[in-house]
């Protein structure tokens, strides 16, 4: 069982106030640069999902926002690595969350990109 008191200050609020909009247009912009573009989108369907655990949508919230945010470790607007610290930080929610990130929001999320 995992420890969800790490996700203490996570306002289930504020999950669902995440910048759809905003994330979407981030993804349909850089999709065709970053090969983490399905990971990025399946996240969200799985944080939006009723039946995914709260620590799992907490987990990926922090992702997909460290997304978004256009300040982060490594600027994104430097060519090749600017995503990298987004795919880390991607790829440490996916590792958390497992399989709460299902078939279907992979298929949702393919569709979403093809």
């Amino acid at each position: 069982m995992s420890d969800i008191s790490k996700f203490d200050n996570v306002d289930p609020e504020d999950i669902e106030n995440f910048d759809t909009e905003g994330f979407f247009r981030k993804v349909k912009q850089f999709a065709s640069k970053i090969p983490f573009a399905e990971d990025l989108v399946a996240g969200y369907y799985a944080m939006r999902d009723p039946k995914t655990a709260f620590s799992h949508k907490a987990s990926l919230f922090g992702a997909l926002v460290y997304f978004v945010l256009p300040i982060d470790a490594i600027p994104d607007a430097i060519p090749f690595i600017g995503y990298l610290d987004d795919a880390g930080v991607l790829a440490a929610a996916m590792k958390f969350v497992g399989k709460a990130v299902t078939p279907e929001h992979r298929k949702l999320a393919r569709q979403f990109l093809s």
